[in-house]
């Protein structure tokens, strides 16, 4: 994970938008006519690719977001 401020930043900003772009194309994917059997949906290697690769962002992103919260003052 990025270690100085600048680098977080632009990693945050590359995972935001692969994120965005994988939630458009699994937009596309399910609302595609081909896509009203649900069987169709559950064998497509590229749905799962996808769902993937959004999971492993979402966490990524979540983490280094955590890196940027100052710790809280204790009382």
């Amino acid at each position: 994970m990025p270690s100085d401020a600048e680098a977080r930043a632009a990693e945050i900003s590359r995972l935001e938008a692969r994120i965005a772009q994988d939630r458009h194309t699994l937009e596309d994917l399910v609302t595609r006519p081909e896509a009203e059997s649900a069987s169709a949906l559950h064998d497509d290697p590229e749905l799962r690719r996808i769902v993937e690769r959004l999971a492993a962002d979402t966490r990524l992103l979540e983490q280094i977001e955590r890196l940027e919260v100052p710790p809280r003052e204790s009382k």
